[in-house]
């Protein structure tokens, strides 16, 4: 008579473990989080995204590029310097400098100073236009 009373409480036992163990090596979920304007990134529609030597992640949007050291996002726009807020090439030169293609031309960030190559003398702008002088 002892074991068949012994039998049902480790039997639950069993059963118990068996569920929270399995439970628990099948309920692992890769970690993510949706960044947003409201975070610090200058527009939501993400186009390209590019990671620099120095670990930085460049994300080009439709107004803008946004620079993200895993913390916070620091924008760059036309108003900052860009020949254009839309571009469809990010990559990093031998020196180091982040440039960025657009139909327009390249700016060139290096050392928190923003330069620019037009393609033509005189190209329309998504804003106005720019005469190389």
């Amino acid at each position: 008579m002892p074991t068949r009373r012994l039998f049902l409480p480790i039997f639950l036992l069993q059963v118990f473990l068996h569920i929270f163990f399995v439970s628990f090596l099948f309920s692992q979920e890769y970690s993510y989080r949706h960044y947003t304007v409201k975070d610090g990134l200058v527009q939501n529609q993400v186009i390209i995204m590019f990671q620099d030597s120095k670990g930085y992640l460049w994300l080009e949007t439709k107004g803008g590029v946004s620079r993200f050291d895993g913390l916070k996002f620091l924008n760059y726009t036309v108003n900052d310097g860009l020949l254009s807020n839309y571009n469809h090439r990010i990559f990093e030169d031998a020196e180091g400098g982040i440039n960025f293609c657009s139909l327009i031309g390249t700016s060139r960030l290096f050392n928190e100073n923003i330069t620019t190559i037009l393609l033509n003398d005189t190209i329309q702008s998504d804003r106005n236009t720019i005469i190389k002088k």
